[in-house]
């Protein structure tokens, strides 16, 4: 256990019949890569959640749709903005993608057409200008303007 704590990816090499939950959540707080090597009883909403928050890409790694909600999808972003492409369509919320282009301006480009505001594309061009580029053409207009 206290190998799996101090190295999370050390999960891998644990047989499964000596795995608790205790350790997937040491394993994953400290090597989010380590949700791979969870076996599948003890892939939780608690344990991916610790994951997402540690590094929200391993969104990607997350297949079981019961457990992605808008609390993982946030954890997830809030780490890592660009984790908003391995986002589900139905759980891109408006506070999903604000928070996800806060974090980086480049997540824009995993906003749907939608959702993009004025005000969330400036948001993701202040901070790098070249993010224009993930701008719909109607809005670039009123984006540059206010610069």
């Amino acid at each position: 256990y206290k190998k799996v704590s101090t190295y999370g990816s050390a999960l891998k090499r644990v047989p499964d019949d000596i795995i608790s939950m205790e350790m997937c959540l040491a394993a994953v707080s400290n090597n989010a890569w380590s949700l791979e090597h969870v076996p599948f009883d003890f892939l939780t909403k608690e344990v991916c959640l610790a994951a997402v928050s540690e590094d929200g890409m391993v969104m990607d790694l997350i297949s079981e749709e019961d457990i992605i909600d808008e609390d993982i999808c946030m954890a997830a972003v809030s780490s890592c903005g660009p984790a908003l492409r391995f986002v589900p369509s139905n759980l891109k919320t408006p506070a999903i993608c604000s928070a996800a282009v806060s974090k980086s301006g480049t997540s824009l480009q995993f906003v749907p057409d939608e959702l993009q505001t004025v005000e969330l594309c400036r948001l993701a061009c202040s901070s790098y200008k070249e993010f224009i580029r993930y701008v719909p053409e109607h809005l670039k207009h009123a984006v540059l303007s206010a610069e």
